[in-house]
């Protein structure tokens, strides 16, 4: 149940856990871990952590005058800001969602310390996280806890391989992948070998001749100095055959999906994911260019081989689109050398693709390399979705009470700046022999405020996240 956080040591407090008894589970490392946490063990899945958070905010709005006390700001300023799902939640976020779902929180920080209560309501449910770096969440399971999820992951995970997939000897793929030693050299072996015929057919490319031995004569010498049959060729094996995939050293599944079906280990799939969406996002999605069904695309007309034929269907389809419309027919009268189409089917081996080209308003067949990326747009909080009765970025319930930071208690009007005085070119003083000009008279003490404002503004809530003290301090 060990989590590794590199090949050669563990993380210390992972270790004491363990000693205790204890599991945590990784969670995601932004602004929306604590309620991931909660949502996991409230929920069941961590997949709910949006629609937790706004729960948690319209019952702060709701009891106000309660949730005062730990704040520092006004609490639909604190509220406003943590609508933004960057934002990391805290104590006050602990307390509300305690008196919310009916359950208390002990939370873990330090080695050889015992855990802090945040909550003391005697709720019948504690849950248990873990507080580090000052502001990240984490969960803590006990090790029985641990233990049944990984065995019910195994189980889904076995029914959907077996059944739905229909793939045989799953329970052996898995043993072998995990737990066989033969394999592993097997593998490695396949995979130098691999690589050793393709730098053999450079060399012999560059030489011009043939460096390897006959291959007849060297299968025949393999037989007879093992006495073992020759195993099939890898273009022979099916690739629902699992023995045959094993035999070569060939996964027939990735080494995640092994870990998720073996019953001993419980796989981070959440984290996993997490980790992966954020790698895709930094580097872009990192399989076949993300080409995949219902993917959009751009085609280009030069790759393919009847753009004669697709031009004239575009301009067809365009002079039925515009039935008289001078602009539309303009239109179709010019030459275009993109189209954009969404992926509809696609083929092994970076073959064919099916497309619904927009221009055309039809699917075609185009080849592989015609295709190119769409530029990803960039990302939007969950937040700015459209409410159901109100404008985009308002939500429903309390909440839509805080919908504009200027409607906010406490939020101050800047007075506008001063008009600039009007110098005149031909105006000017002589003071000892120079020539000086006037210069305007600043009456204000701070700029974009009045001078006969008694009182400098109230700070702004601070952005960006924050630092919290340690438990034991409250």
């Amino acid at each position: 149940m060990r989590r590794r956080v590199n090949s050669r040591v563990f993380d210390p407090f992972d270790e004491w856990l363990e000693s205790q008894g204890l599991y945590r589970k990784q969670v995601a490392r932004d602004g929306s871990c604590l309620f991931r946490a909660v949502a996991e063990q409230v929920f069941m899945t961590q997949t709910e952590h949006v629609s937790l958070r706004s729960q948690c905010l319209e019952y702060m709005m709701l009891h106000k005058d309660e949730f005062q006390p730990y704040l520092e700001v006004p609490v639909d300023h604190h509220v406003y800001k943590l609508q933004d799902v960057r934002e990391w939640g805290g104590h006050t976020e602990i307390i509300a969602m305690s008196r919310l779902f009916k359950v208390d929180f002990l939370i873990y920080q330090e080695i050889g310390c015992p855990p802090t209560k945040a909550t003391e309501y005697n709720y019948p449910k504690t849950l248990m996280l873990s507080f580090t770096h000052g502001n990240h969440y984490d969960i803590v399971y006990k090790k029985e806890a641990a233990m049944i999820r990984g065995f019910c992951q195994s189980l889904v995970y076995e029914i959907l391989y077996s059944n739905v997939f229909q793939l045989k000897d799953v329970r052996l793929a898995v043993d072998t992948m995990l737990h066989d030693k033969e394999y592993a050299s097997l593998r490695r072996d396949s995979a130098n070998s691999a690589e050793l015929k393709e730098i053999g057919a450079l060399v012999e490319k560059i030489l011009g001749t043939s460096i390897s031995r006959d291959s007849s004569q060297e299968e025949a010498e393999n037989k007879h100095s093992t006495g073992i049959e020759e195993r099939p060729s890898i273009e022979d094996i099916h690739p629902d055959d699992v023995r045959g995939l094993l035999a070569h050293g060939i996964p027939p599944f990735p080494y995640k999906v092994a870990k998720s079906l073996d019953p001993d280990i419980y796989r981070n799939i959440e984290y996993d994911a997490w980790n992966t969406m954020r790698r895709e996002a930094r580097y872009g999605p990192i399989d076949y260019n993300g080409f995949q069904a219902g993917v959009k695309v751009f085609i280009k007309l030069e790759v393919l081989p009847n753009r004669e034929e697709v031009e004239a269907m575009r301009k067809t389809h365009m002079a039925r689109q515009g039935s008289g419309d001078n602009a539309e027919k303009k239109n179709a009268e010019e030459k275009v050398d993109i189209y954009q189409g969404h992926i509809q089917e696609m083929s092994e081996n970076k073959g064919p693709v099916d497309v619904y080209i927009e221009e055309i308003g039809c699917r075609l067949k185009v080849p592989y390399e015609s295709l190119e990326r769409v530029p990803p747009s960039p990302p939007r909080s969950p937040w700015h979705q459209q409410a159901a009765g109100g404008p985009v970025g308002v939500p429903s319930g309390p909440a839509a009470s805080v919908s504009s930071y200027k409607k906010l208690s406490g939020y101050y009007q800047k007075a506008p700046l001063p008009p600039e005085p009007e110098y005149s070119a031909g105006r000017s003083k002589k003071k000892g022999g120079k020539q000086v000009r006037e210069s305007p008279v600043n009456n204000c003490g701070m700029r974009g405020r009045s001078a006969s404002s008694p009182t400098p503004p109230r700070p702004r809530t601070p952005q960006g996240p924050h630092h919290q003290p340690p438990y034991g301090n409250k």
